[in-house]
C-alpha cells in the first residue's frame, strides 16, 4: 500500500543510499505500478519535454524580451535570487559555478512550465 509506505518513510526515514531512487516514486515522478521500461520510456519524453521548455527561454533574443516584459522581468528577479544562494554550501560557494548555473537553468525553466504561476 502507497499510503502506508509514505507514512513509514514520513516516521522514520529512509537510507540515504536509495533517497534519489525512493523519492521519484514518492513524488509520483515514477509510476509505483510501471514496469521498468515503462518507467525508461516515461523519462524519456519527460527529458524531451524539459530540453523543449529550456529551449524557450534559451532562445529568446534581447529583443524580444523587451517586447516579453514579464518574462524578462522573472528572468531577472531569477538572476538575483541564484546569486543571493547560500554561499556556505560547498556546491554554491564558487560564484558562476556549475550547481548555481544549474540552479538558475533550473528556476528558468519551471518558470517557462508553470507561466500561469509566475516566479516569487
Amino acid at each position: 500500500n502507497v499510503d502506508r509506505l509514505r507514512r513509514r518513510i514520513f516516521k522514520g526515514g529512509i537510507s540515504p543510499d536509495v533517497r534519489p531512487i525512493v523519492w521519484k516514486f514518492l513524488l509520483n515522478y515514477h509510476d509505483f505500478n510501471a514496469s521498468n521500461q515503462e518507467r525508461e520510456q516515461a523519462i524519456a519524453i519527460k527529458r524531451e519535454q524539459y530540453f523543449a521548455l529550456q529551449q524557450q527561454w534559451q532562445t529568446m533574443f534581447p529583443a524580444q524580451l523587451k517586447r516579453f516584459t514579464l518574462m524578462e522581468r522573472r528572468l531577472e528577479i531569477i538572476d538575483k535570487d541564484v546569486i543571493r544562494t547560500d554561499r556556505t554550501h560547498p556546491k554554491y560557494a564558487v560564484a558562476g559555478g556549475p550547481y548555481l548555473k544549474s540552479l538558475e537553468s533550473i528556476l528558468r525553466t519551471y518558470s517557462i512550465f508553470n507561466f500561469d504561476l509566475g516566479y516569487v
